[in-house]
């Protein structure tokens, strides 16, 4: 049964549902459901004070776990492999099939050369981390070219767009403005 995306969000308590995504997401996921996909979330949704943090959310909805975002795309793609980073220890995962998880900084070239340049390239990156346009350009510089040539890479909540905006017209790439997200084709 296809379940739609925003019934997956809502049943692992995604805020991705209430932030109006569903309908994008929707659109660039569903053509490729059932195929073997692989998909980078950068920012799994912790609950560490001391971070940019789902702690409100929490409060709303007491069984959130992090990682509801990961467990949706997993159910919502049966064959793809789903992958996450985030910097708090409290988002790794590490007893779930098709979920992997990794402790780093998405700024951190290094790290993300060394970590995700062995692995296949990824239809889908989604950047939820945080939601600074400095980290977000940067984030996004690092992880970019770690895209299919078909690629999809989404840019969430943005606090700054014309910021980022400003940034995207300077280049050459494929981009779109919707509601607080930045869709950038390859």
């Amino acid at each position: 049964m296809n379940i739609p995306i925003k019934f997956l969000f809502e049943k692992y308590l995604s805020d991705k549902a209430v932030n109006g995504y569903s309908d994008v997401y929707d659109h660039f996921f569903h053509p490729l459901r059932d195929k073997y996909i692989t998909l980078l979330e950068i920012g799994i949704g912790t609950l560490n004070p001391t971070h940019s943090n789902m702690l409100f959310w929490k409060d709303k909805h007491p069984e959130y776990q992090p990682g509801a975002s990961l467990r949706a795309f997993k159910e919502y793609f049966p064959h793809g492999l789903i992958y996450g980073i985030d910097v708090n220890e409290d988002c790794m995962i590490s007893d779930e099939e098709r979920i992997k998880t990794f402790l780093m900084n998405s700024t951190d070239k290094i790290a993300s050369d060394d970590i995700f340049g062995g692995l296949s390239k990824f239809n889908f990156i989604v950047d939820d981390g945080d939601h600074r346009y400095e980290t977000q350009i940067k984030t996004f510089e690092n992880f970019f070219g770690k895209l299919r040539p078909d690629g999809v890479y989404i840019l969430e909540d943005l606090e700054n767009p014309k910021e980022l905006l400003e940034y995207f017209a300077t280049t050459k790439f494929d981009y779109s403005l919707r509601d607080r997200m930045i869709i950038i084709k390859k």
